[in-house]
């Protein structure tokens, strides 16, 4: 079944993935740059992270096998805000962009 857009396709991985009704909203890439007296600027630390909606309150232990950690979750009416980073070699972060692209793509 091909799902109608990217976010109807994301929603379904966070959904399938954490195993609860799950709403994205957005995913960050930020990848930081240092200063070297001799060799200019340098790329620094990679980070990524991604903020959705979830109909359960998840813990920041649920996922540390699979490189995704839950560093913060606020309630929101009936539903929990969270963002979670996704750690370089995450099946979650490879499956969003795997999405991404293809809907992109």
């Amino acid at each position: 079944m091909k799902d109608s857009n990217v976010i109807v396709a994301l929603n379904r991985v966070l959904t399938e993935y954490f195993g609860h009704p799950c709403i994205f909203q957005s995913f960050h890439v930020e990848v930081g740059t240092e200063e070297h007296p001799q060799m200019g600027v340098l790329q620094g630390m990679y980070l990524g992270y991604l903020i959705f909606y979830c109909s359960e309150a998840l813990s920041k232990e649920r996922t540390p096998q699979d490189s995704v950690y839950i560093y913060s979750t606020q309630p929101v009416g009936s539903n929990f805000k969270h963002c979670a980073y996704l750690l370089l070699g995450s099946s979650l972060r490879k499956k969003l962009l795997k999405k991404m692209l293809k809907h992109n793509g």
